[in-house]
């Protein structure tokens, strides 16, 4: 379990850090100025860059959310390592410049709400990526168009790791 300290004060607060992009929840704590960790006031917004300390008490991932976590690092992150969203659907696919291709199915994400949950954890970041300029045999995706995609981080990576151990 991680712990948390408040600069100001030295209080600590057991939970873990959130990062940019998380989606604020109502029990989630940030450091104030009062000297305090005080509960979140907007939940619902997303986290931008900020010096402020936000820390979702909860610690433990979802079992699913550890499964997709582990599936992404079963090739060292850096080969499907990525899931990119196509007509409210997501997937997993090889790089973030990945050309789509239909066989993509195979590779569906059964649980997406564990994407918000990755996301808000800091293990997966969101990015625009162009496609590579070829045209795959099976793809109906269009050359020099843009995938949505959530890739791994460093400490997605990491953690990833440590589930497969």
């Amino acid at each position: 379990m991680e712990v948390q300290v408040h600069p100001q004060n030295g209080a600590p607060f057991a939970g873990m850090k959130l990062a940019k992009g998380a989606i604020l929840q109502q029990d989630d704590v940030y450091n104030s100025t009062a000297g305090v960790w005080e509960q979140c006031p907007c939940p619902g917004l997303k986290l931008g860059a900020t010096s402020t300390i936000w820390v979702r008490p909860r610690t433990e991932l979802s079992e699913n959310a550890r499964l997709l976590l582990g599936y992404l690092n079963l090739r060292g992150g850096d080969l499907y390592g990525c899931i990119a969203e196509r007509n409210g659907t997501y997937y997993v696919i090889p790089s973030p410049s990945f050309n789509w291709d239909s066989r993509l199915e195979l590779l569906r994400v059964r649980y997406p709400e564990c994407i918000r949950e990755l996301v808000d954890y800091g293990y997966l970041t969101y990015g625009e990526h162009p496609t590579a300029e070829w045209h795959p045999d099976y793809s109906p995706a269009g050359i020099c168009v843009s995938n949505s995609v959530y890739t791994l981080t460093e400490e997605g990576k990491h953690e990833g790791a440590n589930i497969l151990a």
